[in-house]
């Protein structure tokens, strides 16, 4: 499978901006999310057919992520309508983006192309963004399985918040211990 040309995810630097729509049709601009960290992953749509394991992971350790005032954002090419009926189908509390257009798939570097095929689609790939809005960590892996389990390790090593559940998205301003932590 052929990859574009993926900006440099370097932990530190800027994550690339973005602008979409979510399942319920909602837009989401990633730098709205300061404050907050963030789980950014690519799926194909293929794995719509079935409760991919990223997804369904995700799902099962979602109490983990709110904890963690850590928001979660699925991102494919598929459409708003496409993301309400697989969020339904698969009782998925977090954001699924559309970006048919491809844009934020490439400028993020999850854009492949199996060879013959025209057409690029999302691979799987994840992001950890910092609450100052810098990459944490990305996660290339060949299929999200591999890595789960180190995404999750990740997620455990952001302190908590005192005690009270902020849910995912909320404007809350970090504590000067967050401001610090790094991946």
């Amino acid at each position: 499978m052929k990859q574009s040309n993926p900006q440099k995810l370097t932990p530190g630097t800027p994550a690339p901006n973005f602008s979409l729509l979510d399942q319920k049709g909602e837009r989401h601009n990633l730098a709205e999310y300061r404050s907050v960290w963030i789980l950014v992953y690519f799926f194909p749509k293929e794995a719509m057919d079935k409760c991919a394991e990223n997804n369904c992971s995700i799902r099962e350790d979602f109490d983990l992520f709110k904890t963690r005032r850590l928001s979660v954002m699925g991102i494919s090419n598929v459409t708003v309508a496409e993301n309400l009926e697989f969020s339904r189908r698969f009782n998925l509390p977090f954001r699924l983006l559309a970006d048919t257009e491809r844009r934020v798939i490439k400028q993020y570097g999850a854009a492949a192309r199996a060879e013959g095929n025209k057409r690029e689609r999302p691979r799987r790939l994840a992001v950890l963004i910092t609450p100052q809005g810098e990459i944490a960590k990305t996660y290339r892996p060949a299929g999200f399985e591999a890595i789960g389990e180190e995404v999750m390790a990740d997620v455990r090593r952001i302190p908590a918040t005192e005690n009270r559940r902020v849910a995912p998205g909320d404007m809350v301003v970090p504590s000067s211990n967050e401001r610090r932590f790094r991946i």
